[in-house]
């Protein structure tokens, strides 16, 4: 594939990210439902108005400073802490409307070439969005992969492509977007696996040409490691054929036509002339 493609594909990121619509049970998440956090600037004491903090002090008057500076910090510290689990379960919470929202913030940084920034709304998407939304999520891990793709980390992009296909088995962007980083990593069987699956899905000459291209670089791969199999062979062989002043090179092998089978003789030559 052209490096042209490639920049073609990644040009219409964002048509392929922006693909994906609010679920049909997605509108019923009104803010009526949400719930609301607790405002956790306010301990229950102050809210109450007369209970204790469990010391036999007015709350209140503790965060007012009217008591021992040392429960009054005490006091301020239990507060901080509800707040920040306040936060976190809050965050925590499953919301469609609000992973697809994180989603669209990652399209515009993408956009906007801010790639690491893309890749933290996307991951948030990943955390709100609920269990249930299998295409959506699968679609989320592809949108980081995207994100990885630009920033030339193949491995992670490899990874989020894989998360993506577990979820979707026949999700033709990420299986090209995974045979891509394979062959930037030189792992051309699993490249050619991919472009194929591919083709499968979705047949195109172009496609067809790349697969027999990868065919052709398979095997000179494999030729030339072959070679260097043979090298190191040769060069073991030779250091123990050497302690009895012989090599390699005194033997001969001769193919039989019939089997395809080798015989190994004493080159006849050994020596020059005997």
């Amino acid at each position: 594939m052209s490096e042209s493609n490639t920049n073609n594909d990644l040009d219409t990121v964002q048509a392929e990210l922006d693909a994906v619509h609010l679920p049909k049970n997605a509108s019923n998440h009104t803010e009526s439902q949400a719930s609301l956090p607790k405002d956790s600037s306010i301990s229950d004491a102050e809210q109450s108005g007369s209970a204790e903090d469990g010391h036999g002090v007015d709350a209140t008057q503790a965060v007012q400073g009217e008591t021992d500076p040392g429960v009054s910090s005490a006091i301020h510290t239990y507060q901080d802490n509800e707040e920040e689990e306040d936060q976190f379960f809050d965050f925590e919470e499953k919301d469609t409307q609000r992973a697809i929202a994180a989603k669209e913030r990652g399209n515009k940084l993408f956009v906007d070439g801010r790639y690491e920034e893309a890749l933290d709304a996307y991951a948030e998407s990943l955390l709100l969005v609920e269990d249930k939304e299998v295409e959506l999520r699968a679609t989320f891990h592809n949108n980081k992969a995207a994100a990885h793709f630009m920033l030339k980390q193949w491995e992670d992009v490899i990874e989020e492509t894989t998360y993506a296909i577990e979820l979707k088995k026949d999700f033709v962007k990420a299986l090209h977007r995974r045979a891509r980083a394979y062959e930037k990593l030189e792992q051309l069987t699993e490249a050619r696996a991919d472009f194929k699956a591919v083709f499968d899905l979705s047949p195109s000459a172009e496609l067809q040409r790349k697969i027999a291209e990868l065919d052709k670089e398979i095997e000179k791969k494999f030729e030339k490691q072959k070679e260097e199999i043979l090298s190191m062979a040769k060069s073991l062989g030779n250091t123990i054929l050497g302690k009895f002043g012989m090599s390699l090179d005194d033997f001969k092998a001769v193919k039989d036509p019939v089997t395809g089978s080798y015989s190994i003789s004493l080159n006849s030559n050994r020596g020059g002339d005997q």
